[in-house]
């Protein structure tokens, strides 16, 4: 198992107050075969000093200096990707907290993938750390756990980036993928699920860390919180951005689908692409997804965005 490489990536843009502590956790892991690429998307603090000061000290460490900023999180994920030569690699936010032994056992547990050849994934759950009251408000990353594709296309986004682990062969399909994309972490989860396996660890295995500065991600954890999402009609049971990612993907591997994969598909844009009436028959007299109650629920009082799939 030690023997199996890792590429770490990294991306970073005005993190200094959570950077040292986030890579002196990788520093900190049981599993020590892996190399840290980072890029950087333009900070004008100190956060590339701060990353110096400590690869100056583990030859592991390699910040790729690409010139110019993207002004995109996950386009600075996206162009590390061709550095990676390993046979896994995984995403890392600046912001989170790895326990030590996070590397390890998503490796274990990835010895459970059926087809190795194929691309595959395994993510870990997280703790939910709040900075504004310095504690773990939450146990878990996955109140609602989507591990089935036709569950899954129905999700808002992917599973967490910096908690999925990627083989070799899923970072190589995702080298051949050309379209623009809106959600980095969604597309390595669509890709396992038409294409591959994934597989989820129940364990905790980092800390997800939540504060002002967030761009996407987890908000409180309490069902107050969760029934104002539902119930404000600024929300969308399709977020526009994840439609996009969906729509490009779709557009881009069409004619490469099995058919299990593409019945998904077609179910998920029937769904999107119908009135309120007809969707709420959908779910009612389907078996699509196994949290028909949440979307039955979400479908009769939020927005559908509209759809061109053929862009």
């Amino acid at each position: 198992m030690t023997s199996h490489n890792i590429d770490i990536l990294l991306a970073t843009y005005n993190g200094e107050k959570y950077i040292s502590q986030q890579i002196y956790s990788l520093l900190a892991q049981t599993h020590k075969n892996w190399n840290l690429y980072v890029a950087d998307d333009g900070s004008t603090d100190n956060t590339i000093d701060i990353i110096k000061s400590i690869m100056s000290n583990d030859d592991r460490l390699h910040i790729i200096d690409f010139k110019k900023p993207v002004k995109s999180a996950a386009k600075n994920f996206w162009r590390l990707l061709p550095y990676s030569k390993a046979d896994f690699a995984i995403f890392c936010d600046q912001d989170d907290v790895w326990l030590d032994c996070k590397l390890e056992l998503l490796l274990k547990k990835s010895e459970k993938w059926i087809n190795k050849d194929l691309p595959n994934i395994v993510f870990c759950d997280a703790y939910i750390y709040s900075q504004k009251e310095s504690k773990i408000v939450s146990d878990t990353l996955y109140p609602y756990l989507y591990l089935s594709f036709k569950d899954f296309i129905f999700h808002n986004g992917g599973y967490q980036g910096s908690s999925t682990l990627f083989n070799k062969v899923l970072k190589e399909k995702l080298l051949n993928y050309t379209p623009d994309f809106y959600i980095h972490d969604e597309i390595v989860a669509l890709t396992a699920h038409a294409f591959g396996e994934v597989l989820f660890l129940y364990k905790p295995l980092m800390l997800y860390r939540i504060h002002e500065n967030n761009i996407i991600g987890v908000r409180e954890n309490t069902l107050l919180s969760k029934l104002n999402i539902i119930l404000n009609n600024k929300s969308y049971i399709v977020l526009p951005e994840s439609k996009n990612s969906k729509v490009s993907f779709y557009n881009f591997h069409r004619d490469n689908f099995s058919k299990s994969s593409d019945v998904v598909f077609s179910d998920y844009f029937k769904f999107i692409e119908s009135n309120i009436f007809i969707r709420l028959w959908i779910i009612l007299n389907s078996k699509m997804t196994k949290f028909r109650f949440y979307l039955l629920l979400k479908t009769s009082m939020v927005k559908v965005y509209p759809i061109d799939r053929l862009l």
